[in-house]
């Protein structure tokens, strides 16, 4: 039921599209139902009534529906006539065409064989008269104004539906544009407000599947899936309602088939739901897959994997069949055949009843009134051949739309609003008795106390695992810490709003993110407070001028997927002039000199030295000598910190630090060897 009230919180500000769709509906059905009747009213009273009997007399009876033949005049008894009734004679069809009989034989088989009148197998004496074409029309003639101003009423209330239902279908097409719009809007929106931690555990396709592919099946609900219900439901009522008008007693019976179709709507509704779940989940993992293997096609080529995707691939797509196979035995099950079996024993009833009934002498019947409760009952039961298939859409539109309420509209991100609190920091920081795990049970940072003034540089090296970059997600609550505490100017972190807090915090990541655009739009995030000439002597304080001048388009220069067509050096520039752009308090390097060759090391770490300055300035490095001239440097062993001081500090000690700083001086060492004695080779040659 929930679906359903947030589903109308996004219709509600459109629902004038949905009330006229409605409207438009039920009066489109209303016209249905009088189109029938008058269909009825043409075929009794102008095709059928030129074989009701007529009155014959020697004056003009009627001034307009008087037909004189061979010196008499004839005038068709109505219901509720009002002629004055001498004599009566009628017309019959036979093979010789139509018959003009001196008699009243209206409930009697009449035919002529060898020019000779038959009534009921027997010879009669009564006189008769074979019809020419041309007498036919004169009985037909007074009644063709009539019946085609009923058949032209019938066209135009039929152009009438026709243009209803347009505009019906119109409305709930703007209506479902709408909504989805509003859908996948919001839904963005949350995936911004939503922590780090709920896109550890969704893969990025199955997040887009999600909102792509579920609000498609959001649209087609509005589209023509609610549409087709609203239209079966109205039709059935209003073609119930006509059939008591035409005949109660059979109306009567005709209800008690509705309780049997409501079981079996239930029953098919039941069995198809859960596999519609099932199998979107199997699809949103397949999407999950795909995307996964895309990215990282270079890897499964280069170590030959590609069978083994393939068929970790085959065992979801397996599951994906086998759950449309069961649909397909349901949908066999429930749908077509039985459908078609309910609509044609409805059909042979109705007739049945009718036959017995007339046979019986009980009920006086018309072809028209027959044909009408055929046509009602047939339209009454139609809905049965596509309402299975439109059940189907609805279920997957339901489904769909649960997943992206309960996994993003629904997610609580209290954490992640910001606040009107004009917040001023001075950058110290403190780490008390902090403790943090992923899973709230292995602790990958154990008991860390740390205290950082404001303004002071702090490099934070250690191993693969150590805790490095957990000790900085803590610090950018992108994690919540279970135990201990971390306080920012005297506050607890936890107090801050969070994206408040984030606006005043740097980082810079080891793979820098960039988003296409151009370098001027990756810089300043399209603030349009930052001016072209500020970024320009940002690109200027870090050394990067000569990159800048080097593109064809300079800071306006195109950005594309992701970055790529940069080198990692280049976006890291990009990144790093990203960060001084904000002038944050607190800046957070995250082995940002880690993939960058040694000139660009070079420029960026004369960068830091510059913006370093008055600024709490957090350093994970890769490599030592980046962070030789930090105030303080912690060393960090699974997840313990187990040493800290200055780089000659931890060097005299000759502990954990001094090791890893002494293995890099010798590699740093054989590289420059190698490096020199092939440039060496070369020149030699």
């Amino acid at each position: 039921m929930y679906i359903w009230k947030q589903l109308w919180a996004y219709t509600k500000p459109y629902k004038r599209f949905l009330f006229y769709s409605l409207f438009a509906l039920m009066l489109s059905t209303t016209i249905f139902i009088v189109g029938t009747m008058m269909t009825k009213i043409i075929i009794d009273k102008y095709i059928m009534g030129m074989f009701r009997p007529v009155s014959v007399s020697n004056t003009i009876q009627d001034e307009k529906k008087s037909v004189f033949y061979k010196g008499k005049y004839y005038t068709r008894i109505e219901e509720n006539s009002k002629l004055n009734i001498l004599e009566k004679n009628s017309i019959i069809l036979t093979k010789e065409g139509y018959v003009l009989i001196n008699s009243d034989i209206a409930d009697e088989k009449a035919e002529i064989k060898d020019n000779r009148l038959f009534i009921n197998n027997k010879e009669s004496n009564v006189g008769f008269n074979i019809l020419t074409k041309d007498e036919v029309w004169n009985f037909y003639e007074p009644y063709v104004g009539s019946a085609t101003l009923a058949v032209l009423s019938i066209f135009i209330l039929y152009m009438a539906a026709a243009c209803l239902m347009y505009t019906c279908g119109y409305s709930l097409r703007i209506l479902a544009t709408k909504v989805v719009f509003d859908l996948r809007k919001d839904a963005f929106k949350q995936l911004q407000k939503l922590p780090v931690q709920y896109f550890s555990d969704y893969p990025d396709g199955k997040v887009v599947s999600y909102i792509v592919h579920d609000s498609n099946a959001i649209f087609g609900l509005y589209e023509n899936t609610l549409l087709e219900i609203v239209k079966a439901v109205v039709q059935v009522v209003f073609i119930y309602i006509a059939m008591f008008l035409l005949n109660v007693k059979l109306a009567s019976y005709a209800l008690l088939i509705l309780p049997i179709i409501a079981v079996w709507l239930y029953l098919y509704r039941k069995y198809v739901s859960e596999n519609f779940k099932e199998t979107r989940e199997i699809q949103s993992n397949m999407n999950a897959m795909m995307n996964e293997q895309f990215q990282g096609i270079e890897v499964v080529q280069a170590f030959t994997h590609e069978d083994e995707s393939i068929a970790e691939f085959d065992v979801l797509a397996d599951d994906y069949l086998e759950y449309k196979r069961k649909f397909a035995v349901l949908s066999a099950l429930y749908t077509d055949g039985m459908a078609h079996t309910v609509r044609r024993l409805a059909i042979t009833l109705t007739l049945v009843y009718f036959g017995r009934e007339f046979l019986s002498g009980s009920m006086i019947l018309s072809v028209g009134t027959v044909f009408a409760f055929v046509q009602y009952v047939d339209s009454a039961f139609a809905p049965l051949f596509w309402f299975f298939g439109v059940l189907n859409r609805f279920e997957r539109a339901i489904v769909s739309a649960r997943r992206i309420f309960d996994m993003f509209l629904n997610v609580p991100s209290k954490e992640l609003e910001f606040s009107t609190e004009n917040l001023e920091l001075k950058g110290n920081v403190e780490f008390k008795n902090l403790s943090f795990a992923y899973d709230n049970e292995n602790y990958v940072l154990k008991n860390i106390n740390l205290i950082i003034p404001a303004g002071n540089t702090i490099g934070i090296v250690g191993h693969t695992g150590s805790g490095k970059s957990s000790l900085m997600n803590v610090l950018l609550r992108f994690y919540d810490y279970q135990k201990g505490d971390i306080v920012i100017d005297g506050r607890s972190l936890r107090d801050y709003p969070v994206q408040t807090y984030r606006a005043h915090v740097g980082m810079v990541l080891q793979d820098p993110v960039l988003f296409s655009g151009t370098l001027f739009s990756n810089i300043t995030f399209n603030n349009n407070d930052v001016t072209e000439e500020r970024v320009l002597e940002i690109m200027s304080q870090i050394g990067a001028q000569s990159f800048i001048d080097k593109q064809p388009n300079g800071i306006h220069e195109s950005v594309e997927d992701m970055g790529r067509n940069f080198s990692v050096g280049e976006r890291q520039l990009i990144a790093f002039a990203r960060v001084m752009v904000y002038d944050p308090e607190i800046l957070i390097l995250d082995e940002a000199t880690a993939n960058i060759d040694t000139e660009t090391e070079i420029m960026i770490q004369k960068a830091l030295n510059v913006i370093s300055q008055n600024r709490t300035t957090f350093i994970i490095a890769h490599r030592l000598s980046t962070v030789k001239h930090a105030d303080q440097l912690i060393v960090l062993n699974k997840g313990n910190i187990v040493e800290r001081g200055t780089h000659e500090e931890l060097v005299e000690k000759d502990g954990l630090y001094a090791k890893m700083y002494q293995s890099q001086m010798r590699e740093e060492y054989t590289h420059e060897v190698l490096k020199n004695s092939k440039e060496n080779f070369v020149l030699n040659m």
